[in-house]
């Protein structure tokens, strides 16, 4: 299975994990453009993402919302691209906001990335003084890891690593002050 990226901080079984859940991922995924449209909203990581954000904005006392997730905009993007798809990314953009966004916008062929932004000085403080509490070591090389959370461009994959070696190093912070009850599925 190729990636986009080399993961280098995965010890072998780690890996073989890794290819296993991507594996199954991948046969589960629907074949035609309508029904993989319609089902983003219930992949589990937009279902997670989305309840977070929710949580995370009720107690910040404002209402959270993502209209490109809403049942109806999905339902129309299935039905725009049918079967095998509306075209290509610029051709879909120029359809659903040409008269909102100019032209080099919905043309572009880059990807904005954030990696810098959750690895800003603070996170590489600490990456830089981790002492390895908080993953598998079985599973992780700690070393390949700390280098990749401090490589110029740090990789997305390894965020929830990043919170779960933070968490472990704050021994003031509880697993069950992470959660309200009933929101376990949250921290999972």
């Amino acid at each position: 299975m190729a990636f986009s990226y080399p993961r280098p901080w995965l010890r072998g079984e780690g890996m073989e994990l890794l290819v296993a859940a991507l594996d199954g991922a991948e046969r589960r995924r629907p074949l035609t453009y309508s029904s993989s449209v319609r089902s983003i909203a219930d992949r589990r990581g937009e279902v997670l993402g989305t309840r977070n954000r929710r949580l995370l904005a009720e107690e910040r006392g404002v209402v959270h919302s993502s209209p490109l997730l809403r049942p109806e905009f999905l339902g129309a993007m299935a039905q725009f691209g049918r079967v095998l798809g509306p075209g290509s990314r610029t051709e879909v953009m120029r359809s659903i906001a040409g008269d909102l966004l100019p032209d080099g916008v919905l043309a572009r062929t880059t990807k904005a990335t954030f990696n810098t932004c959750y690895m800003a000085s603070h996170t590489r403080e600490f990456a830089a003084q981790w002492t390895g509490d908080g993953v598998d070591h079985e599973l992780i090389d700690g070393e390949r890891l700390r280098e990749a959370w401090l490589a110029e461009w740090p990789i997305p994959a390894t965020a929830a690593l990043l919170q779960a070696a933070w968490l472990a190093s704050e021994t003031s912070v509880l697993p069950q002050d992470l959660c309200k009850e009933g929101d376990i599925d949250a921290a999972t």
